[in-house]
């Protein structure tokens, strides 16, 4: 089940039957709530009442997925939804109709888009879990630039600059506009949360590590705290 709970109670507002589990993060925007489902199934809802506003069922037949999903971007008239065979899609705000779709990832072993598309100054930014990762343009679907290597977290934007942390255990600075690389970190072991920025700074936790500290302008090495099993989550 999908549920509401009431912030100051507790108490549950609706709940609205998936028949499968629920991966991803919604995403609330207008009163009306967006998520997709583990069967990548995506549903809008009316955040009152739970009411189903529209279904998007994808009818994928991959055999082998990350147990993960993205969480939907509304950009517009348009809700943005990565799917686990590589797909990118485009809906409709108001009905779920299909305004465009595009394959991302065509690799054999996993083609998962598990990282949240994350929209910047007319540009759309998303990874697949070990493809590539994309700018794309979310009026057509057209790809302005293409960096190959993937990921199963969101990209964070600052200034000019975006920071991927990769499924091949890498924090790497990109330029937003072109695409290209202006420094990267390699971990030693596991790979790294998403990464948050602060003062200078970028900051992400190793899944089999430390949180680290690098400065965002050169990538170097700054600092590190050891927590003793790994960190899972963005700090």
């Amino acid at each position: 089940h999908f549920y509401a709970v009431k912030a100051e109670s507790g108490k549950v507002a609706w709940t609205f039957p998936v028949r499968t589990e629920t991966l991803s993060l919604p995403r609330v925007v207008g009163g009306v709530v967006y998520f997709l489902n583990g069967a990548d199934i995506a549903y809008a809802l009316d955040a009152k009442s739970g009411k189903q506003i529209w279904v998007y069922n994808r009818q994928t037949s991959n055999t082998l997925s990350i147990r993960a999903g993205s969480q939907p971007l509304v950009v517009g008239n348009q809700v943005l939804i990565g799917f686990s065979d590589g797909f990118l899609v485009s809906l409709r705000v108001n009905d779920g109709g299909l305004i465009w779709e595009k394959k991302l990832s065509k690799n054999e072993r996993f083609k998962d888009i598990d990282a949240s598309p994350v929209a910047d100054g007319g540009s759309v930014y998303v990874a697949s879990y070990d493809g590539s990762t994309f700018s794309i343009d979310p009026a057509n679907g057209n790809i302005n630039w293409q960096f190959e290597d993937g990921a199963y977290v969101p990209v964070t934007i600052d200034s000019e600059h975006l920071f991927l942390s990769t499924s091949t255990g890498r924090v790497i600075c990109l330029d937003r506009i072109s695409g290209k690389e202006v420094w990267r970190y390699q971990l030693k072991n596991g790979i790294p949360t998403q990464v948050s920025t602060s003062k200078g700074y970028v900051t992400f936790g190793e899944s089999d590590g430390a949180l680290v500290v690098l400065d965002a302008q050169s990538g170097k090495y700054v600092g590190k705290y050891e927590p003793g099993h790994g960190i899972q989550s963005r700090p």
